[in-house]
């Protein structure tokens, strides 16, 4: 049951990916630099996955004596209890709604350096430093990478757009960044 419902998830997976990349093709090459540049990686996992996913649920089944073959359904553990399922997708739903809240009200950079640090230090209870650590590093790759490198503007969110700022973050990094031009 379970190979059945990889293989439908990989086929849509790859589908959507197919037609997000495609059409990426066709946009100016700023705009279409960040979509293919985690489109493609992305649509070769995919497909990995659907033909590792089509080779399990494809291949005979063999009926031999002895040891079995390793199954890693049945090696994944017992069954969890409901409560607990029902829980872990709360959660997971919470954050997922959460980061994109997060992230639409305060904007990329200082979304990904808040929103981050929030769920790695309450949910996944990592340390202050190794959460403040890991923001700064998406924070650095949405300043650095993107809008310094590529030149490619992030929206600053819905607050500083309310506000009439340019972005919370602009008032500190701007400064910094114009000693190093």
């Amino acid at each position: 049951m379970r190979n059945r419902t990889d293989i439908v998830i990989g086929v849509l997976l790859v589908t959507l990916l197919s037609w997000a990349v495609w059409e990426a093709q066709q946009w100016p090459a700023r705009t279409r630099f960040f979509p293919l540049a985690i489109g493609y990686p992305v649509l070769a996992m995919s497909v990995m996955h659907l033909a590792y996913s089509l080779w399990l649920g494809l291949r005979p089944l063999t009926f031999e004596r002895g040891p079995a073959a390793p199954d890693p359904v049945a090696d994944a553990g017992p069954p969890l209890a409901p409560a607990l399922v029902r829980r872990r997708t709360l959660e997971i739903s919470f954050w997922a709604v959460a980061f994109a809240v997060g992230l639409y009200l305060l904007g990329f950079k200082v979304g990904g350096l808040v929103m981050p640090t929030i769920f790695l230090r309450f949910q996944a209870h990592e340390t202050w430093l190794t959460s403040l650590l890991y923001s700064l590093g998406v924070y650095v790759f949405f300043k650095i990478g993107l809008e310094e490198a590529l030149s490619f503007p992030l929206p600053a969110g819905q607050i500083a757009y309310g506000l009439g700022l340019y972005s919370f973050d602009s008032y500190l990094m701007d400064p910094v960044l114009n000693l190093f031009r």
